[in-house]
């Protein structure tokens, strides 16, 4: 949970946010939701390279951005992430549907 909470503070201030060509404007948090349909997949990147998270399906991660501030800050952080076959809304927030350890 730890690394999740650091993963998405560096999002927050490493990733660039452009609008997706699919919405119209991408949310105010990566992780809100208000159907499963809004969540996916993707790499949102960690200091060790691909980081895969439930994420709103508008949202632009940045994974080379936030590599780059890693290296520029002097940051590591463990590498792999969790093996997610899908992505659900609760409570509002996307969260992982049968995620496996991480790999």
């Amino acid at each position: 949970m730890r690394i999740v909470m650091c993963c998405l503070a560096m999002m927050v201030f490493a990733a660039c946010a452009t609008v997706d060509t699919v919405a119209t404007t991408e949310p105010e948090s990566p992780l809100t939701c208000a159907v499963d349909a809004d969540c996916t997949v993707k790499n949102v990147g960690n200091c060790c390279g691909e980081f895969l998270q439930c994420v709103h399906v508008a949202h632009t991660p940045d994974p080379a951005g936030v590599r780059a501030t890693c290296l520029r800050e002097g940051r590591s952080s463990v590498c792999g992430s969790a093996d997610i076959s899908g992505c659900q809304c609760v409570d509002g927030q996307c969260t992982p549907r049968n995620a496996t350890s991480i790999q």
